[in-house]
């Protein structure tokens, strides 16, 4: 395999994960993309984690009062629309 870099390739045969040269190449992205996931992955199995849930959205907590942007609730046929109350830690 001929390198791209202009440094003199090392004759000491290295596990691939040890030579950093080789590692931080553009087109070993995705592997060590791959090996980050891992890490996590049996670090969750180590702990005994069986599965977890991601959650996804915005940090911004309502301040509680009216801005005008809100949408009045849709009505389906003749029943009325229910309005269900903030979350406890919007309140807060």
């Amino acid at each position: 395999m001929k390198s791209r870099s202009s440094k003199p390739r090392s004759q000491s045969p290295l596990l691939s994960i040890e030579d950093v040269e080789f590692m931080m190449r553009e087109e070993m992205r995705g592997h060590r993309l791959a090996l980050e996931f891992e890490r996590a992955e049996l670090g969750l199995r180590d702990e005994g984690i069986k599965s977890t849930v991601v959650v996804l959205g915005g940090s911004r907590v309502a301040s509680g009062k009216p801005t005008g942007h809100t949408k009045p609730a849709k009505r389906s046929g003749n029943k009325p629309a229910r309005e269900l109350p903030p979350a406890e830690w919007y309140q807060q």
